[in-house]
Order: structure tokens, then C-alpha cells, then sequence
């Protein structure tokens, strides 16, 4: 009872992150206008999907690096929650479930998988959201349509990205939920012919990241674009915290229910498959649909905002001293 009380609070701190969102949101066109004006004049098309591209890759490498230091610090909870997604443990029965299988390390199976993984799935969504970014600003059919349809764009593109890269996270959930022995039965049937299984979860996954990365981007632009850059590197520091921490909270609410289906399909092999349909029921028959949608919530909402708050910060720190160093070489 007690660790339900506490799932619907955090729930509600989400909701009223949402809420934010609603007023932040309305970015005014006028600043989009005044950019096009200084920015679009007799550019070529190539042009402004070079400069596009060129802002790509100065926010996604930041961003691959901003991922690679989540994974070290933050692998044994990312452990944890998927555990819970696949059996609906609480985070102290799924954490204790796990350390007592192998103490520290069975908290970080996977880790090879996922120290590539989660730096791809970053500079993937960090690089389309500023090649996005760059486009609305220099394109003039685009800057009418602001900040949410370019970030609708990108988030449908990022889910894309995350497709490719999908076999890296099966192994990784694998890992995480089963153990050695789980990825040794999934690494069997692929030997076997059944490349299908690295795939799990493929269409979960990347609607998740579709569904996922709209509202924390848009989020991020707009409170980005509204909130004034404080002087004192502490404070924007601070400053960047905030951005990410609510930007992430309205992500995890909107997506939960999807990652509960993606780590179960991933970490789920049998010799006729499962559906999505079939898992659905599956959890719903035993815990409910409060179960199905919330389970693990409370855990993600804690681990992505130190996520997130980790990334925001790394990736808008390194972002910055990159754009003082070309500024100083006059770049």
C-alpha cells in the first residue's frame, strides 16, 4: 500500500510536468522569424542541409559522450527496471532478487551492450534534434510549423535511428532480465537460423523512442528557448538540471506501458514467439491494468530524472565549451 501511495505521488509530480509543458510550450514564432531573417537570406538548399548536418553531429557527439557516462553510473538500476518490467517486482524485491544472483556484477550484465547501445540511441536523438533545429531556422518553409512539429519530426526519424540499432539492446535486455543463461539460449537460436529473435521488441522500441523523445524534446526546446541563461556556471548548470528533469518525467509517463512491453518481448523466447497482444493479457490477468501501465514507474521516474539531469548536463556542457572553442578560433 505504502509503495502505491508513493507511485501515484510520483505519478502526479509527472502530471503536473506535463502541466508545465502546456504553458511552456508556446514559443513564440517571432524569434524563429527574426532568425530566418538574418540566417535564410540566399541560401542554397545544399547549404542549409550542410549546416544542418554540420549541427548535427556538433550536438550528437556531445550527446554519444553524455550517454556513455549514464551507463557507467547509472547501469545497476537500468538493471533493476527491467527486471520489474518483466516480473513486476518492486525496486527492493527486484534489486535484492538480483544482487543475490551474483552480487555487483549481476547488476551490470550487459554492460558491453549497453556502454555502445545507449551512446548510439543519445547521439541518434541529440543529432536529429539539432539537425531539426538548424533546418527551422534556416528553412523558410519550415519556420511557420515552431518547435513541435519540427521536434514531431525528429522524434519520428530518432525512432527510426533506433531500429537499427535494436539488436544491441535485445542482448543488453537479455542480459539485464535473464542472465548468462537467457543469452546463451538467445545466441543458441540465432546460431540456428532465428536472427528474428535479436529483433524482439523492435516495433515497442521504436515507438517507444517516437512517443518518448516528442515530449522531452519539446519540453527541452521550449523551457530552453523561454528560460534566460544565467551568468554564473553553477546556475546554468542548475538551469540545464531543471530542463531535463521535467522534460524526463513527462517522457516516462507517456512511454511506461511500451517499455513494459519491449523488455518483456526482448527477454521473452519461446519456439512460437509472443505477441504483444498475448503479453498485454498475460500482465493484466495477473496484476491488473494498473500493473501493466504503471509497473516500474516509480523506479523510472527516479532513475531517468538523475538520467537525465546527468545527460543534460554533460551534453549542454560539452555542446557549450565546443562553441566557445570555435568562437575563440573564429570558426
Amino acid at each position: 500500500m505504502k509503495n502505491s501511495r508513493w507511485q501515484m505521488i510520483l505519478v502526479q509530480l509527472a502530471v503536473i510536468a506535463i502541466a508545465a509543458h502546456c504553458v511552456t510550450a508556446d514559443v513564440k514564432n517571432e524569434s524563429f522569424a527574426e532568425i530566418n531573417e538574418t540566417t535564410k537570406k540566399k541560401k542554397s538548399l545544399g547549404v542549409i542541409f550542410r549546416n544542418a548536418g554540420k549541427r548535427a553531429m556538433k550536438g550528437g557527439l556531445p550527446g554519444a559522450a553524455a550517454g556513455a557516462v549514464q551507463v557507467s553510473m547509472l547501469m545497476w538500476l537500468r538493471t533493476t527496471l527491467n527486471f520489474q518490467y518483466k516480473y513486476g517486482y518492486t525496486m527492493r524485491e527486484a534489486f535484492r532478487h538480483l544482487y543475490g544472483e551474483g552480487g555487483i556484477g549481476r547488476l551490470y550484465k550487459g554492460i558491453s551492450f549497453a556502454i555502445f547501445q545507449q551512446p548510439l540511441v543519445r547521439f541518434g536523438g541529440a543529432a536529429v534534434n539539432e539537425g531539426m533545429m538548424a533546418i527551422n531556422e534556416s528553412f523558410d518553409i519550415t519556420s511557420p510549423f515552431g518547435v513541435a512539429l519540427m521536434t514531431s519530426l525528429a522524434s519520428v526519424t530518432a525512432g527510426l535511428w533506433r531500429l537499427l540499432i535494436i539488436p544491441l539492446d535485445t542482448c543488453k535486455t537479455m542480459l539485464q532480465v535473464e542472465g548468462s543463461k537467457g543469452f546463451k539460449l538467445l545466441m543458441i537460436r540465432v546460431r540456428n537460423g532465428n536472427i528474428r529473435y535479436l529483433y524482439s521488441g523492435a516495433y515497442a522500441s521504436a515507438l517507444t523512442t517516437v512517443v518518448g523523445h516528442f515530449p522531452w524534446f519539446v519540453i527541452f526546446n521550449s523551457l530552453n528557448h523561454r528560460l534566460s541563461v544565467p551568468t554564473p556556471p553553477l546556475m546554468k548548470l542548475m538551469r540545464n538540471a531543471l530542463i531535463g528533469m521535467i522534460a524526463s518525467a513527462a517522457s516516462d509517463v507517456s512511454t511506461n506501458w511500451l517499455r513494459v512491453l519491449k523488455a518483456t518481448k526482448q527477454s521473452t523466447i519461446v519456439q512460437d514467439g509472443v505477441s504483444y497482444v498475448q503479453i498485454i493479457r498475460s500482465i493484466i490477468a495477473s496484476h491488473g491494468i494498473r500493473g501493466f501501465l504503471f509497473r516500474g514507474l516509480s523506479t523510472r521516474l527516479l532513475g531517468n530524472a538523475v538520467q537525465s539531469i546527468i545527460f543534460t548536463v554533460v551534453w549542454r556542457h560539452l555542446m557549450q565549451l565546443n562553441e566557445s572553442r570555435e568562437s575563440s578560433e573564429g570558426i
